[in-house]
């Protein structure tokens, strides 16, 4: 059976703000939202309500009440990064965590509670956190999401948060008003005109006049709270399939003890991923302090791997940044990106000892990924494309490879392509060719003269008519190409092409020539 917590955080604007500015709490403190040039009062504090102000009123009639309001327009941006910070503190308790509106928190626990030492503990440990943060809370467990929201909200929390026990979520939401299953505001007036002020008052109609009446979201609504109709959790971030976690019974703050739990962690890990022959891809550290703040690290891998002491050096420049503040209480390892990776012979000393000098190329991209940052190393990437301006682009050099890419075999269908690519195709003047025109026996490039001592080719390429963008770098294709690999008497090799200047309907005329490569 599901077992669902639903944290309320009714006052979480004004905290925000409070946090920000710790001088605020003590002074009355109002949020407004500007309505078509009529400021209304969104959240205030508790100074502010101490002074009678209370949302929904007009901020003319909140300075009235207390003049020396301090008054802040709302920030969506700011209180969804804030509720973000708490989402990810929440993870702490389960890997099924989800934002629940703008102002509350949905994880799902079933199989977790265990760990905290029971339901109650759980939620006791849950509230106890968030009051020394100084949050406001409302705390709920039961059998179902819906029916966590609506117990939350509306239930009696004068003993604190409230565990629904298993299976008992009816008699508990049929004392609950029609509000909390989340209805409009005039079908809740509806509703009680004709009598119908409670949940249980609904559960005792029956469907078909229910729904044949009010419409069937109603119904839906009810079914989703009863656990009658499916009510998943749309998690931030799916689980991890691989993910371990260490928790310390003293916080911790040295340097040493962070790096010799993320190497047990890194052990306990890639002991999964050896069984399972995986290998991961992107690494994502959490690291949870005493006061609530979380650390979040990425690394990333440019081939999948499981060696522990690699992905810690990964870690170590990163850890160097993180301030632990007055204590870490608990660091979870997991890998949300992981690849096959089969086990490879390294090498093999039959004749003489391999060179260990020379690094894995892939460990290195790690390494100068990690120093410099993934987007600063970059490689060549091929693309679907015969132009050779479009065939190349690049890319992150760890990046996993794009499905799109051209395959070998697709590749070695096209002709020879020189290892250097010039920016733009350099003109160059024929000196002597043969009557066919299509072959030069000596020319003029970058002021050298030279003479041709063989020549491949032509390979014919013609501009993809189907995109009508320009290919960039001012190297504008006018109509088809005859490239040839040209190798000239002192051994240099090019890659040329002639391009044809004969407008339709006109004489033929000699074609342009230019250099666009050069071969290794």
């Amino acid at each position: 059976m599901r077992r669902i917590v639903s944290l309320w955080l009714p006052d979480l604007p004004t905290e925000r703000l409070e946090r920000d500015e710790p001088g605020l709490a003590v002074r009355p403190l109002a949020v407004y939202f500007d309505q078509a040039g009529r400021p209304v009062v969104t959240a205030v504090n508790a100074a502010a309500s101490a002074s009678g102000l209370a949302p929904g009123m007009t901020m003319a009639t909140a300075r009235s009440l207390s003049p020396d309001i301090v008054a802040r327009p709302v920030d969506f941006a700011a209180d969804r990064a804030f509720l973000d910070r708490l989402v990810r503190w929440a993870g702490r308790y389960s890997p099924m965590v989800a934002r629940d509106s703008s102002d509350g928190i949905l994880i799902d626990v079933t199989g977790c509670a265990h760990l905290f030492g029971g339901e109650r503990t759980l939620l006791d440990t849950m509230a106890d956190r968030l009051t020394r943060f100084g949050i406001a809370h409302r705390i709920a467990l039961a059998d179902t999401r819906l029916a966590a929201q609506a117990v939350a909200r509306f239930a009696d929390m004068a003993q604190g948060p409230v565990a629904v026990p298993p299976g008992r979520h009816r008699p508990v939401l049929a004392d609950l008003p029609v509000q909390a299953l989340g209805i409009d505001g005039a079908l809740v007036s509806d509703l009680s005109k004709v009598g119908l002020n409670h949940i249980g008052d609904l559960i005792a109609m029956p469907r078909a006049s229910l729904s044949r009446r009010y419409g069937l979201s109603v119904c839906s609504m009810l079914d989703r709270a009863l656990g009658d109709a499916p009510d998943p959790i749309n998690a931030t971030t799916a689980p991890a399939p691989y993910r371990v976690r260490l928790r310390f019974p003293d916080a911790i703050g040295t340097a040493d003890d962070i790096a010799r739990a993320l190497d047990r962690l890194l052990q306990r890990l890639t002991q999964r991923l050896e069984a399972d022959q995986q290998g991961v891809r992107r690494l994502v550290l959490e690291i949870f302090r005493v006061d609530g703040d979380v650390h979040r690290l990425t690394v990333g891998t440019a081939a999948p791997s499981r060696k522990a002491a690699h992905l810690a050096r990964l870690f170590s420049e990163k850890l160097t940044g993180v301030d632990p503040g007055f204590g870490i209480e608990m660091m979870v390892l997991s890998a949300p990106v992981t690849e096959r990776a089969l086990p490879v012979q390294q090498a093999a000393a039959l004749e003489k000892e391999p060179d260990m000098r020379s690094p894995d190329m892939p460990d290195l991209l790690d390494r100068l990924s990690a120093r410099l940052g993934a987007n600063n190393i970059l490689a060549l990437r091929p693309v679907a494309s015969h132009l050779p301006d479009r065939a190349m682009r690049f890319s992150p050099a760890g990046a996993a490879a794009d499905p799109d890419e051209w395959t070998d075999h697709l590749q070695a269908r096209l002709g020879p392509r020189p290892l250097r690519l010039l920016d733009r195709p350099e003109p160059v003047t024929p000196l002597t060719c043969p009557p066919s025109g299509h072959a030069l026996h000596s020319f003029r490039w970058r002021g050298r003269r030279l003479a041709v001592a063989r020549a491949f080719g032509p390979e014919r390429i013609s501009p993809e008519w189907w995109r009508l963008e320009p290919v960039g770098g001012g190297n504008a294709w006018t109509g088809p190409r005859d490239y040839y690999a040209v190798e000239e008497s002192a051994g240099a090799r090019l890659w040329m092409f002639a391009e044809s200047q004969t407008p339709k309907g006109s004489a033929i005329t000699a074609p342009r020539w230019f250099v666009h490569g050069l071969f290794d």
